[in-house]
């Protein structure tokens, strides 16, 4: 319930990610990683479940600032030709990120207090964002719109409603089912499949590792054959794989259920990510980025409510979060 009350800070988020198209991709970026690591700390020293929720919270909320904006920009930089491939690059290297914490979890997860030396972790951007406030550019596409009069972001919004709505809907259903299947997944396999940490974590990080093939496969199908097509079939395969990770406790089915998931799950949320910035002009791309975050934000906090509130009286894990 904790984690669903913490993807609650995405909602907000959306507000936050208004202000880019008004005071710039720059600014917002680095205050949201201060934000970010200031939250990170608070989740580090939490001495209850209130306050581990708050900085939760916080922490999710400034993740999806930073997360939506690197879209933006990415798109406002990137050619068209390679635009989906890019995007996909950008979703490699922030799964190298859950990688890595997958490694040290695996290697410390018996440690005392380990998991909050992994919150206390999130600290450490802030220290490098002097250094990107001064290498860092701000978008040279908002730059040059900006020399305009900046519209109001709710006159964006109702001006290019329809997108907003359809891209909305798209999210939310493809969040429904997915989100309580990946969050659920390390729980399942050691409470249900009473795997250890590190048996979790070495699976879990191989399946990524090859998983992240999709970001590229998923990018460059996306650039030849449409977003559209990829994006459909891609999120058909992303649920029969990760239905598979809840049907076996055999390491090499769940390892290859998970991979295969992993895989078109990468795939999916680059076209979807291409699809967005593609259907939006510069000045309204910041704006009609954070309000599809509701979507994204809704269907993973309805299923995951429904998986808290049906434990307790199913008590099965494994045919719940089951995609």
């Amino acid at each position: 319930m904790i984690g669903t009350l913490a993807k609650v800070g995405a909602i907000p988020a959306v507000m936050l990610t208004l202000m880019a198209d008004r005071i710039g991709r720059k600014p917002l970026f680095l205050a949201a990683i201060l934000g970010f690591s200031a939250s990170a700390l608070l989740a580090a020293l939490a001495q209850n479940a209130a306050m581990l929720a708050t900085g939760l919270f916080f922490t999710r909320l400034f993740t999806m600032v930073d997360e939506l904006l690197a879209v933006v920009r990415l798109a406002e930089a990137a050619p068209a030709r390679a635009r989906t491939w890019m995007l996909g690059l950008l979703a490699l290297l922030g799964a190298s990120g859950d990688g890595v914490a997958l490694v040290a979890y695996g290697t410390f997860a018996d440690q005392p207090d380990a998991w909050r030396w992994m919150y206390a972790a999130g600290a450490v951007p802030a220290l490098l964002s002097n250094i990107w406030r001064l290498a860092l550019p701000e978008s040279a596409v908002f730059v040059a719109t900006s020399r305009a009069k900046q519209a109001d972001p709710f006159a964006l919004i109702r001006t290019h409603r329809r997108p907003v709505i359809l891209i909305g809907i798209a999210y939310f259903l493809f969040w429904l089912p997915i989100s309580p299947a990946l969050s659920c997944n390390f729980q399942y396999l050691q409470s249900v499949a009473k795997w250890e940490p590190n048996q979790v974590a070495l699976v879990s990080f191989a399946a990524g590792l090859i998983g992240l093939a999709g970001t590229f496969l998923g990018g460059r199908l996306a650039d030849r054959f449409g977003r559209k097509p990829v994006g459909l079939t891609a999120t058909l395969i992303c649920v029969l794989g990760l239905s598979g990770v809840y049907s076996s406790s055999q390491s090499g089915l769940v390892g290859a259920s998970l991979s295969i998931g992993y895989m078109a799950w990468f795939a999916a949320s680059v076209a979807l990510c291409a699809t967005m910035s593609e259907l939006i002009p510069t000045k309204a791309r910041a704006t009609v980025a954070g309000t599809s975050e509701i979507g994204v934000s809704s269907g993973a906090i309805v299923s995951g409510s429904l998986v808290a509130f049906r434990i307790p009286v199913l008590g099965a894990l494994a045919t719940l979060s089951s995609p």
